[in-house]
């Protein structure tokens, strides 16, 4: 069967029904059955006008919500810029012991002290470095001195060395720390 031979038997189908369904209708039941489908129409797009309707009027809602959210996070940003940072201030004698702690600690004690002259509380501090690994005296020297509002005002450090020879990751010198300027 050829696809136009096909295309005939189908339409000759719909024909036929058509005829056996509409044609057999009296003028009545056709008018009827045409009402009922415009009904059916109009009944169907009002439904899908309220689906929409309401969808809209729920994105609404959070569109309002979403502009009070941002509104409110807005104030609490401007808050926050208003706010005047609080910085504590370490007396120089606060300074002194928090760094003498530091240093009497079990993994620095080892390699770091005051010099002799220097167990006053007075500032500048130098502080004696002894073959300290490197990684440890730099996690330090980053750390601490910012923490108790210190300043490296000099630092001397070379490879420490063991029998005339220098060692790999090994460091020796001095750090001269005074107190930061406050602004």
């Amino acid at each position: 069967m050829s696809k136009h031979q096909w295309k005939q038997q189908v339409r000759q189908h719909l024909q036929h029904y058509h005829a056996l369904l509409w044609q057999t209708r009296t003028p009545q039941e056709k008018r009827a059955l045409r009402w009922g489908a415009v009904a059916l129409l109009i009944l169907l797009g009002v439904w899908q006008l309220q689906a929409q309707r309401q969808q809209t009027q729920q994105l609404h809602q959070r569109l309002q919500t979403a502009v009070k959210e941002r509104e409110q996070l807005l104030h609490i940003q401007h808050q926050a810029t208003q706010i005047v940072p609080r910085r504590y201030t370490y007396s120089v004698e606060e300074q002194h012991q928090a760094l003498a702690q530091s240093l009497a600690t079990e993994s620095l004690s080892a390699y770091m002290r005051f010099d002799d002259k220097d167990k006053k509380a007075a500032p500048p501090w130098h502080i004696q470095v002894d073959a300290m690994p490197a990684t440890l005296l730099t996690q330090w020297l980053f750390h601490t001195p910012t923490q108790l509002q210190l300043h490296v005002s000099h630092l001397h450090l070379q490879r420490s060395q063991k029998e005339g020879r220098e060692q790999a990751a090994l460091l020796s010198g001095q750090i001269q720390l005074q107190p930061q300027e406050q602004p």
